[in-house]
This record gives C-alpha cells, sequence and structure tokens, in this order.
C-alpha cells in the first residue's frame, strides 16, 4: 500500500478493517519507514530516488557542485516524453515550496493536451532559484523536445526565468508569456500599499479595475494605450508612485501579458498558469507531508503522474466516443470522433456567443474557426474538416500523432474525407461494408434500386 501512494491513516483503516489487528497511526509510520529503509540498503535517499527513477525508465539529468554534492535533478517520466512529442505546443512553468525537507523549490513543468487535462512534462528539485539554474533546466526540457520547440512558455514574473527563456527558447520560434492572473494581482497588492494599507482596499482594488485591468484585457492596442494614458494623467498627480511602478514593472513587458498583443500568439487559451498552480495543489495532496526526503517526493511524485496519465487517457477515450448532439448538424459534423469533442465546444459556443462583430482571434490562439466562420458555414450548409483545425485537436492518439496538413483545396479535403470513411468502415466489419456498399451503389444508380447485388460465393468449387 506505501508504493501505491495509500496514506498510513488510510493504510491503518484498512488493516484495522480487513486485517483483524489493531494498528494505531504511530504504528503505521514506524512500518513504512522501516519498510524503506530496508529497501534502501546501504543507499542513500538520493541514491535511493536516482535508483528507482533509472529502473521505471526516466530521464535524469543532474548537476553538482565542485564538492560533488547534488545541488539540481530534473527527471522526465518516459510517458511524459511521449505526451510532450504529440503536444508541444504550450509549456507552463512554475516552482512551489514547502515539498521536502531540504527546504528547495519543487519546479513543475506542465503540457496541455485536448481533452482539458494537464500532464506533467517533468519535474526538478533545485537548490536556488537563479538564472544559471533555470537556464540548465530550459535546456534539459529542449533536450526532451529534440527538434521541435514550444510556440508558447508560460510563467510568472520570476527574474531567472525572465532573463534565460529568449536564451534557451527565442523569440520568434516560441513566445513567452506572463500570467495575467499574476499580474493583475501583483498591481493590485501594490497599489494597496502605496495608497496607505489595508485601509485603502477598497480604494486601490476601484483604481486597479478601472484603468489596469481594463487596459490588459483591452482587445486593441488603442485601447491598451488609451487606459494606460488616462490612468498616467490622472495618477501623476495623486500618486507619482503608482505611476512609476506600473511603468517600471510592467510596461516594459506589456507584449508578454496585455491582450491586445497575446490575442495574436497560439497559446490554446493558457494566458495564466493557473494549470500549474492545480497541479502544485494536487501534487501536494499525493505528498502528504512537506518533510520527506527526495526519495520519498519522487515516489509520491510518480505515483501522481500514473494517477494523471490515466485521467488523460481516459479523456482521450471519451473524446473519441463521445457523440455530441450540437454537432449533428454541419458545419461540424465530419468533425465528430476525429478531433477533440473540446475543440467542437469551443467553436459552437464562440458562435452562440457573436453579438455584433467577431474579433477573429480564435483561429490565430487556438487554431479553431472563429465565430463569424462557424456562423458564415451554417447559413451555407458546408462542413468543416478535420485538417482544416490546427493538429493539436486531431492529436488524441500520442502514441501515434498525426502529421500536420494545411489543406487548402476543398476537393482533396474531401476526398481525404472520404478515404477515412473507407477506413473506419473496413474496421467496423463485413456487414458495415455491406450497407455501405448498397448506400454508395443506390446513390451513384437510383435507376438500379430493384436490382440485387451479387454476393460473392466463398464456397468451395464442387
Amino acid at each position: 500500500m506505501r508504493k501505491a501512494g495509500v496514506r498510513p491513516n488510510q493504510q491503518k483503516t484498512t488493516l484495522n478493517t480487513e486485517g483483524g489487528v489493531h494498528h494505531d497511526i504511530k504504528q503505521m509510520y514506524n512500518i513504512n519507514s522501516k519498510t524503506r529503509l530496508d529497501e534502501m540498503g546501504e543507499m542513500d535517499a538520493i541514491q535511493f530516488a536516482l535508483h528507482g527513477a533509472e529502473h521505471r525508465g526516466y530521464h535524469i539529468c543532474l548537476q553538482k557542485d565542485s564538492n560533488n554534492v547534488l545541488t539540481n535533478l530534473f527527471f522526465a517520466h518516459p510517458t511524459s516524453i511521449q505526451m510532450l512529442h504529440a503536444w508541444p505546443y504550450v509549456i507552463l512553468i512554475d516552482s512551489t515550496y514547502k515539498t521536502n525537507r531540504y527546504g528547495w523549490p519543487w519546479v513543475e513543468i506542465i503540457g496541455v493536451t485536448p481533452v482539458k487535462k494537464n500532464f506533467n512534462i517533468a519535474c526538478a528539485i533545485i537548490k536556488q532559484e537563479t538564472k544559471e539554474t533555470y537556464e540548465w533546466l530550459l535546456r534539459c526540457i529542449k533536450g526532451l523536445l529534440g527538434d521541435t520547440v514550444p510556440n508558447v512558455i508560460v510563467t510568472d514574473k520570476e527574474g531567472g526565468l525572465l532573463a534565460s527563456i529568449p536564451v534557451v527558447f527565442p523569440l520568434p520560434h516560441t513566445v513567452h508569456l506572463l500570467c495575467l492572473w499574476h499580474v493583475n494581482n501583483c498591481v493590485k497588492q501594490k497599489f494597496e500599499v502605496l495608497l496607505g494599507g489595508i485601509a485603502k482596499r477598497e480604494v486601490a482594488q476601484a483604481v486597479w479595475k478601472k484603468y489596469f485591468d481594463k487596459a490588459a484585457w483591452s482587445w486593441t492596442e488603442e485601447g491598451f494605450l488609451q487606459k494606460i494614458n488616462e490612468f498616467e494623467r490622472v495618477w501623476t498627480v495623486k500618486n507619482i508612485k503608482m505611476v512609476h511602478y506600473v511603468r517600471g514593472e510592467w510596461l516594459p513587458h506589456q507584449t508578454m501579458w496585455a491582450k491586445c498583443y497575446t490575442n495574436h500568439v497560439f497559446h490554446l487559451g493558457n494566458t495564466s498558469s493557473n494549470r500549474v498552480e492545480s497541479s502544485h495543489s494536487s501534487f501536494k495532496t499525493f505528498l502528504v507531508s512537506g518533510r520527506g526526503a527526495i526519495d520519498t517526493c519522487f515516489a509520491k511524485n510518480h505515483n501522481y503522474m500514473e494517477h494523471q496519465f490515466l485521467e488523460v487517457v481516459n479523456e482521450l477515450h471519451k473524446s473519441l466516443n463521445r457523440n455530441l448532439s450540437r454537432a449533428i448538424e454541419p458545419p461540424c459534423t465530419f468533425l465528430r470522433r476525429v478531433v477533440s469533442s473540446e475543440a467542437i465546444k469551443l467553436m459552437l459556443d464562440g458562435a452562440a456567443e457573436l453579438k455584433d462583430s467577431c474579433a477573429c482571434h480564435f483561429q490565430m490562439t487556438h487554431g479553431l474557426k472563429c465565430a463569424c466562420q462557424i456562423v458564415q458555414a451554417k447559413e451555407e450548409g458546408r462542413q468543416f474538416y478535420a485538417q482544416e483545425l490546427h493538429v493539436f485537436w486531431r492529436t488524441l492518439d500520442y502514441k501515434n500523432p498525426p502529421r500536420q496538413q494545411q489543406v487548402s483545396d476543398e476537393i482533396e479535403l474531401q476526398r481525404e474525407h472520404f478515404r477515412r470513411l473507407t477506413v473506419e468502415v473496413e474496421e467496423r466489419g463485413p456487414e458495415a461494408v455491406r450497407q455501405a456498399r448498397d448506400a454508395l451503389f443506390y446513390g451513384l444508380h437510383p435507376a438500379e434500386d430493384n436490382v440485387e447485388i451479387c454476393e460473392a460465393s466463398h464456397g468451395q468449387a464442387g
């Protein structure tokens, strides 16, 4: 049970209920500790962690100081690497704390799937959050990617990452975005401090909402600059420190967080690092205690990732077999069970919410049809084909990802769809083949609808 990640209190309950022997919680901790020490033998915690990682096929990178003492450790599960190769487009990086007895930051590198599930690309335990350390960590990620580069990396405003990402993943191939939630939260907190503390919290919130938040969410650069200029004009007189803070801390990086700029980046809807924050929380649920040695952290993280992979695979299977009633009619009929059901939902939701005009950013940010294209296709009765969407949404088998095909010829799209249907019919068996053959024959030759199609004889000659 310990290896499966079952908590000591749950172990106690199970043994007391099913084993017929009473154990208290202290005994369970002692038993687990003794079992771990027996498994370690003469190895220390680091050696035992590395032994476990190598045994499970992990990709491992490590750094040691001049005294041969470990300073940084990076490890990636073999399934994570497969998923990264299938979905390399968006990477989110963030650190969490209070996970180990050394007090070292635990870094999670998260990827995105087309079924609203995250996956851990890799984890690292690092001694210091410096530019050199993060540059080493990013090169470890680059080693996993091979010749591929991510479209976007999302982080908070960590100085080490801010300095090292352009070195390892430079523009224009990879765009670095700052988490918009963190940006807004930092601005609100700083405004509160500069205005006089908690007593001025409501005033700070109002100023942030009126100027900064509206600027951040403005769809045009003109609208963004208008709100920033308005803020500077009013608050240069009232509190110049607030203006200096925004100018010095956030405006130099405005293209990395303001919507008017990020709406031109293929980020799949990831403009904040909330996925990583969610992963931190889930990991700590498995971790139970933040005082474990490195081998304990690795073992708990391994259990967490195995659970996570199972969730992703189950969701991919559901997406392949989900028959969305909303997509029965054009333009999404041919997309069912070929692309992620989440992709279809996002497009149809966007069309349903369309009011006066369409900003047409969805195709750029998500690789999907935007609302006005959906509405127009409905009016024309036209169907969309899977190849018209980004390959990310068609990758529902991470072990055999499809190639990206940008086919603009409508005739070729129809031919490709027909070839796919032919394969699907053959996979369903003889009865499906017979029904499809009859439907095709009578569709092409309506005058022959009274003629029987002879079945081939499979008997032996007499």
